[in-house]
């Protein structure tokens, strides 16, 4: 995000809270907060464990969510269950069964919301985060990201924060736990890594008192509301400005930014008075752009967006696009062009897992890696780890993007209740086809003289509008009189026949 001017522009209304984040005017992401589907992704919780699954060595755990959890071993603090269940006995392989047990409470934080019919993915690795660290219960290390990239500095901030930790050990009780120093902790004063020691360790101090207090599964640490939790994960130089039409927001964005990030300035803008902020700042346009399946380059091309629920693909296609120059050069710069559009719907849409890109196929190696290279630059500025495969033989490139919440399309669509998510119908042809089929068995079933058809407007107008009598043609065919009901409520592949 070097030289990115980042602004924050905040949507409220009394069901629902849409933060959108544009870098240097254009929207890149967008996250939303409704009050019946609040987002679990960072809260902790006090679950108990419902099935061992040993065949796939994961559980499920009841965490006082609408659907139960799934907790896979590698998800599980294997040192430290491993130390209790091997006391005194010759160490062997971890597996779910020897670490965990049908009744057994546990601590877990959600790291994936529910997605369709899957629930929430859990891990017994909590973590909390802060300005300049990232604080998990196990463990006795201290880390510093490797975005730090000076040495000095590194060792600083690990001496400084080791010696808290042993004023810790003396002052108080040994300490548990490990800490991870992140980017922004590089250059900070004692002070302030001070501070941010002792929120943490607090945090955890109320998760540890509010478990001892539950009684049954339920949440014990939630995470920030959605806007705080922004400003939380960004760097502070990065934010620029944050526009809200919400006054209690507001203030509340201004009082959390005044208490983690005194020092820097940050103009909070309220524009309560605005009918919709996000209209005039051309957002909700770009929402509904996000979810069109095709979006069109300005020189002509086009890029396909398909989500499916094991991989996203996106095709590049150079539509009217005939250039200038020979064919190879034409294909690089349609190729080229869409890199910008495609890593900004990624974010925007928020597709993870598997996405394959379908470049126009070309042979100059040169104009590939060029390709490649720009893809990865512009998939930088991507706070959410993505790792990028070169061209396979076929052409394609393959990104694996992790998954935490649920795509732009999850979130704002749901399927067809007609063509239940495929996108696509029957032809009319083949729902004649099968009605015939259905018809020919009624009769020989009923053995009766007289059937009744009811389907929808558009079969009734289809059979209607056949240059052969189709009606004509089924009576003569089954030997029986077919009475056919128009019945307007139905959909095209909807109907029923009955014996009169």
């Amino acid at each position: 995000m070097t030289n990115t001017k980042c602004q924050f522009v905040v949507n409220h209304e009394s069901q629902e809270t849409r933060v959108a984040v544009l870098e240097n005017g254009i929207l890149q992401e967008l996250h939303i907060q409704r009050a019946d589907t609040v987002g679990l992704v960072g809260n902790i919780y006090r679950a108990t464990v419902i099935r061992i699954l040993p065949g796939l060595e994961a559980a499920f755990v009841d965490f006082g969510g609408h659907k139960n959890g799934f907790l896979s071993l590698a998800d599980i603090d294997t040192p430290r269950l491993t130390n209790k269940a091997n006391s005194g006995q010759e160490a062997s392989p971890p597996t779910i069964k020897n670490l965990l047990h049908e009744g057994q409470n546990i601590i877990v934080q959600v790291i994936k919301d529910a997605i369709d019919a899957k629930g929430a993915r859990v891990t017994m690795k909590v973590s909390i985060a802060s300005r300049y660290l990232v604080f998990m219960p196990t463990g006795h290390a201290v880390k510093v990201s490797h975005l730090i990239k000076n040495g000095d500095e590194r060792k600083r901030l690990k001496t400084q924060l080791r010696c808290m930790l042993e004023e810790l050990d003396v002052a108080v009780k040994p300490y548990q736990g490990s800490f991870i120093l992140r980017s922004d902790a590089a250059d900070i004063d004692l002070q302030s890594l001070r501070s941010d020691l002792q929120f943490l360790l607090g945090t955890w101090s109320s998760v540890l008192l509010a478990k001892s207090q539950s009684k049954s599964p339920g949440s014990i640490y939630i995470d920030l509301p959605v806007t705080q939790r922004l400003i939380r994960d960004i760097a502070p130089q990065h934010l620029n400005e944050v526009i809200v039409d919400d006054q209690q927001i507001c203030d509340e964005v201004y009082h959390f930014w005044s208490h983690y990030y005194g020092e820097n300035p940050l103009t909070v803008t309220c524009v309560s008075h605005a009918p919709n902020v996000f209209t005039d700042y051309g957002i909700d346009d770009e929402i509904n752009r996000a979810l069109f399946r095709r979006l069109d380059l300005d020189d002509g091309g086009y890029v396909i967006f398909d989500e499916a629920e094991a991989m996203t693909t996106i095709d590049v296609n150079t539509g009217s696009h005939v250039g200038q120059h020979e064919l190879e050069e034409t294909v690089f710069q349609t190729n080229l062009n869409s890199i910008s559009i495609i890593t900004q719907q990624i974010r925007l849409r928020n597709l993870s897992g598997i996405i394959i890109i379908d470049f126009i196929d070309m042979q100059n190696q040169h104009h590939r890696q060029q390709v490649l290279s720009s893809l990865k630059k512009l998939m930088g500025n991507d706070p959410i780890n993505a790792m990028i495969s070169g061209f396979t033989e076929l052409g394609l490139i393959q990104i694996r993007r992790k998954r935490r919440y649920n795509s732009l399309r999850q979130i704002l669509m749901t399927d067809c209740s007609t063509c239940h998510g495929s996108g696509v119908l029957k032809s009319l042809d083949t729902v004649m086809l099968e009605i015939w089929r259905e018809l020919s068995g009624a009769a020989k079933a009923f053995e009766t003289n007289r059937l009744q058809l009811r389907a929808s407007s558009e079969i009734i107008n289809f059979v209607k509008a056949s240059k052969v009598s189709i009606s004509k043609a089924l009576e003569r065919q089954f030997n029986c009189t077919i009475e056919i009901v128009d019945e307007p409520s139905f959909v095209r592949e909807k109907f029923d026949i009955v014996s009169i």
